[in-house]
């Protein structure tokens, strides 16, 4: 569950007690969590129906029993101290305090396994800013590329020249590896983030190569996208980040679990035009 989109620690204990008890409804219970906090049932439901608050050490082991990980507990402990700040300058530091951990809560990297790429920087550079070689290294994990490398060229209509440096480059960061004739894929799940100052390079040359892609109509199966413009407030934009991340993880397991047949692009957007 996404906690970093919400404002009072108490809806996040709920929440996440009814995200665990909807999946493990004998392992989580109030009464569990109550006993682990040392308060009454009673009393911890009135304070998560926002009446009322625990104590600092009641929070900790509140946390402890839903196995918050170091972010989260970090972000509830001070959003904790935030809600409970009568000090006007206090309540500014911890309210800087928690966009910075709203902001490390909402990058993609938190949600899903990931690698930094291997080998010097100007190689690193090179695989973000040439959208070909990110599409090559993830068509080499299917065999029948993987045997034949040519067969690349073809698919994304480049020289066997171009397609040879390539290759020959995510061999040198320790990417890929000729092995017994056949391609074989070193490293996965190289994920660039978004503080990195090649990202926006990174992000619009790969989306005009996936634009260009998406403008061929002999695709198979057909490609599926959508785009709308909204007005909502900030609290919905959030939610609906928070909507987008989860898929991005449960994308990332649906993948682990499929046989490497195809290659596909996801893209997803979500920024305002006013602010």
């Amino acid at each position: 569950m996404d906690i970093f989109y919400l404002s009072d620690y108490r809806d996040i204990l709920k929440k996440d007690l009814l995200a665990h008890k909807k999946q493990l409804p004998c392992a989580y219970t109030f009464q569990e969590m109550a006993a682990r906090c040392r308060v009454h049932k009673a009393y911890l439901s009135k304070v998560l129906a926002g009446n009322g608050h625990l104590s600092a050490d009641q929070l900790f082991e509140a946390c402890e029993y839903l196995g918050l990980g170091e972010l989260e507990a970090r972000y509830v402990e001070t959003l904790y101290e935030w809600q409970r700040s009568v000090s006007k300058e206090r309540r500014k530091r911890l309210g800087r305090a928690l966009s910075t951990l709203r902001e490390q809560g909402a990058a993609t990297e938190a949600h899903i396994e990931t690698s930094s790429a291997p080998g010097r920087r100007e190689l690193d550079n090179e695989y973000y800013l040439d959208p070909h070689f990110q599409i090559v290294h993830m068509l080499l994990t299917i065999d029948r590329y993987a045997q034949d490398v040519a067969k690349i060229a073809v698919v994304l209509k480049i020289s066997e020249a171009e397609l040879a440096r390539i290759v020959h480059r995510l061999s040198q960061q320790g990417i890929v590896a000729l092995r017994d004739g056949r391609w074989v894929v070193e490293r996965d799940l190289l994920h660039l983030a978004l503080t990195d100052p090649v990202f926006p390079a990174h992000n619009r040359l790969l989306r005009l190569r996936s634009l260009e892609r998406l403008a061929d109509r002999d695709q198979s199966p057909k490609p599926y996208s959508f785009s709308t413009t909204i007005s909502a407030d900030v609290q919905a934009f959030e939610e609906i980040r928070a909507d987008f991340l989860a898929l991005i993880k449960r994308a990332q397991k649906t993948v682990g679990d499929a046989a490497s047949t195809r290659v596909f692009q996801i893209n997803v957007d979500l920024f305002s035009w006013d602010g």
